[in-house]
């Protein structure tokens, strides 16, 4: 079963706009958050554009502090070098709180994409990273980046591999670099899991090595709506 739920809090960034597509009219607006990454509060908030192919008739002024709940979507653009993320609130909600507030919890399920690869670093904690799929339609897959640390990444390295059915819960993190040929700004989101649990399994400590056959080499099938 595919699980995708994010709630994370910020301000609006500018207005609400509307645009007519095929299937509906879809409104959009940018939610500012502090910059995700390990150290808080460091360069410029990151930006998540926030929309709703369902009727939205809620007045958001630039500035006020909202919670938004909904689905992550990664998508790419061929003039970006790097995946990026909207949060699809359709079935979700958009609450103003009056006062801002630090709320950032995502929760993701689906398939395990290949191999999860483990570092382990003198005097830093373990690393682990992996990807998983999790399916947005017939057609359509979204795959999102994981990262664990210290002893769950220990934990992760053990028991979950490729095509293993995986529950995960953390915050969303932004990667800032700069490339190593211009110079330019690049950027990647990730959860970065407190915990996890595979699916169909007793605890989150066992290993389930015959989930590996379910795995998949499929390439991510972004799609970019341009709105």
């Amino acid at each position: 079963m595919a699980i995708n739920q994010i709630t994370i809090a910020g301000t609006v960034g500018g207005p609400v706009q509307s645009k007519q597509q095929d299937n509906g009219t879809i409104h959009y607006f940018l939610l500012s958050v502090p910059w995700l990454d390990r150290d808080k509060n460091l360069g410029a908030p990151t930006q998540i554009q926030c929309f709703a192919r369902s009727q939205f008739n809620q007045t958001l002024s630039p500035g006020t502090p909202v919670i938004v709940t909904g689905n992550l979507r990664v998508y790419k653009n061929p003039q970006r070098k790097d995946p990026y993320v909207r949060i699809d609130f359709s079935y979700g909600a958009v609450e103003v709180t009056g006062t801002p507030t630090s709320i950032n919890m995502l929760c993701l399920a689906g398939n395990i994409g290949k191999e999860p690869e483990t570092k382990y670093r003198e005097n830093s904690p373990t690393l682990t990273k992996f990807s998983i799929a999790i399916k947005t339609g017939q057609d359509a897959t979204d795959w999102h980046d994981i990262v664990l640390w210290g002893k769950r990444a220990e934990s992760a390295q053990k028991c979950l591999h490729k095509g293993s059915k995986v529950t995960l819960t953390g915050i969303l993190k932004e990667e800032r670099w700069a490339d190593k040929t211009d110079q330019s700004p690049r950027a990647r989101f990730n959860l970065t899991a407190s915990n996890f649990a595979l699916q169909g399994g007793s605890n989150n400590q066992s290993n389930n090595g015959q989930q590996q056959s379910s795995g998949t080499n499929r390439q991510p099938a972004y799609t970019d709506d341009a709105f």
